[in-house]
């Protein structure tokens, strides 16, 4: 596949390993999830408004919502082509798309992302400063069409279990990774679901943030046959954690 002719658009290649598939032998959503997050930090980092950059200013990015769709997932050992570039920043928001092709072009997904800055103290919504400067480097084409949704939480639940945050679901900042909240929702369904079923699209909202020892309500909605909600509900404040809307289809 040809490099991006376009300097704004980030190029990644991901080799599908082992222990990045799941029963299908194909990419898992938790492994998307998590490459769309590397690449967001990689292009963020070369314009210089990444992790670091925010780190001198007492700041810290954290991503709001995920939109994604997938239309064929990569197999083992294929490798995985992620394209991303961020979009015209509206207030405090940011936008970031993607477009997920096989080594052969074929477009095998696309997702969106939106994100905020945060003060690292009072944990409360910055100015966009970061880029402010940088809207020369962004690109106005959206991969879906429409940002991601907000996920509205049902008032009943078909299925309900405890979960608890391990050392193992921490990244670096001591709170839960984004893609280990993906797997705990597909966690929810049991192996012969799997196996009969495969997941199209996923919006995921981030809502608080749950660190090592708290203890979560997971809840399984199902408004429609192939329409779900999981969410997480914090035990103790009782803050919803995430919540995420699965579209399914049967294989």
């Amino acid at each position: 596949m040809k490099k991006p002719e376009n300097e704004k658009i980030w190029e990644d290649s991901f080799y599908i390993n082992w222990h990045e598939t799941d029963l299908s032998g194909s990419a898992s959503p938790e492994s998307i999830c998590n490459f769309l997050g590397e690449s967001a930090g990689r292009h963020a980092d070369a314009l210089g408004f990444g992790y670091d950059d925010a780190l001198r200013l007492k700041q810290f990015w954290v991503v709001l919502r995920w939109y994604v769709r997938m239309y064929r997932y990569p197999l083992w050992k294929q490798t995985l082509v992620l394209q991303t570039w961020p979009r015209q920043p509206e207030r405090f928001y940011a936008y970031r798309d993607y477009t997920l092709k096989s080594t052969d072009d074929e477009l095998l997904g696309a997702a969106t992302s939106t994100w905020m800055v945060l003060d690292s103290i009072t944990r409360r919504p910055q100015s966009l400063e970061l880029v402010e400067q940088l809207h020369h480097r962004t690109l106005d084409r959206h991969a879906l069409g429409e940002n991601a949704a907000r996920v509205e939480i049902p008032g009943y639940f078909d299925k309900s279990e405890l979960q608890r945050v391990k050392f193992s679901d921490l990244d670096q900042n001591g709170h839960v990774t984004n893609a280990r909240y993906m797997q705990w929702a597909l966690d929810m369904y049991t192996e012969d679901f799997h196996h009969h079923h495969l997941l199209e699209v996923w919006q995921i909202n981030f809502l608080y943030e749950c660190t090592y020892g708290d203890c979560m309500q997971m809840c399984l909605f199902k408004p429609e046959p192939m329409r779900h909600i999981v969410s997480a509900k914090h035990q103790e404040s009782g803050k919803h954690i995430f919540a995420v809307e699965l579209f399914w289809k049967e294989k």
